[in-house]
């Protein structure tokens, strides 16, 4: 989308349409550059590149068709992704896991998941992310009995009971990360896990500098044509005390993570991930 056409849906509407996916939060490289801080998301994005971007979404469903390969054959991951399977497992309690993934790009953690999992557990794990990835997951075949793409929290949860909301590299890309972190606890599950995320103790917006290439998990796949190029985004660094005021509707804070240090990096200030472990 340029960036005439959003101004006009801001002034026209008043109202933000949920246009900046979570898919875009993955795999960023430590120490990502802001050149600015903004008095709002808003302003963020109107600085910021066009997102409803086609290529980038292929690439991130080719990268994870290739790594769901991968992980069965050479049985290795990142170090990153034991914190996913530590969030999954505080949270089995039987032989059947049912998973609410907010921004769960194609399905990563899943496979992360199931490469680690006995074949007897039964999965049921939802990821919800935008229209665009949703409906290219489906085309390009990831779907299955086990994983389900939706693209929005009410779709994928429903009524139901889950064991698990995870969370992980995501609320901080959304419009308003506050409301969206409402929705989530009105799930009916077990537990909550926020992980990789920017909480800090006041609320800042900055404009992230990422590659096109850099997102995903892995290099671009060989026969893709694509032209590598820079993506502005905008980030929210989460005010800490409004998330644990929103999250202790959901349950007891049972830990607090100390995760990667100086991720996001501006003239004056670093910022960290943390990680949050809710229980009801």
């Amino acid at each position: 989308m340029n960036k005439a056409l959003l101004k006009k849906i801001i002034r026209n509407s008043g109202i933000l349409k949920e246009l900046i996916p979570p898919l875009f939060a993955k795999k960023i490289r430590k120490k990502i550059s802001s050149s600015a801080i903004y008095d709002s998301y808003e302003a963020a994005l109107l600085d910021a590149d066009g997102y409803e971007d086609e290529t980038l979404t292929k690439v991130v469903v080719a990268k994870a068709k290739i790594f769901a390969k991968e992980i069965i054959l050479k049985k290795q991951i990142d170090l990153t992704f034991i914190k996913t399977f530590l969030g999954v497992a505080s949270s089995l309690k039987s032989n059947r896991l049912k998973v609410i993934d907010f921004g769960g790009s194609a399905g990563i953690h899943y496979f992360v998941v199931r490469s680690i999992l006995h074949k007897d557990v039964k999965i049921d794990w939802r990821v919800v992310e935008t229209t665009g990835l949703v409906r290219e997951a489906k085309q390009q075949g990831l779907e299955s009995e086990e994983l389900k793409f939706y693209d929005t929290i009410e779709d994928a949860s429903s009524t139901e009971k889950f064991d698990l909301i995870f969370v992980s590299d995501s609320l901080q890309y959304v419009p308003n990360p506050y409301e969206y972190l409402k929705k989530l606890v009105n799930i009916n599950a077990d537990q909550l896990v926020l992980s990789r995320s920017p909480l800090a103790d006041a609320e800042v917006v900055l404009l992230q500098h990422t590659t096109l290439s850099g997102h995903g998990v892995g290099e671009i796949p060989i026969g893709m044509d694509m032209t590598d190029r820079t993506i502005s985004i905008p980030v929210t660094m989460i005010d800490i005390q409004k998330a644990k005021e929103i999250l202790s509707s959901f349950g007891q804070i049972k830990m607090e993570i100390i995760e990667d240090k100086g991720v996001y990096v501006t003239k004056n200030a670093s910022y960290d991930y943390r990680g949050i472990v809710v229980t009801r």
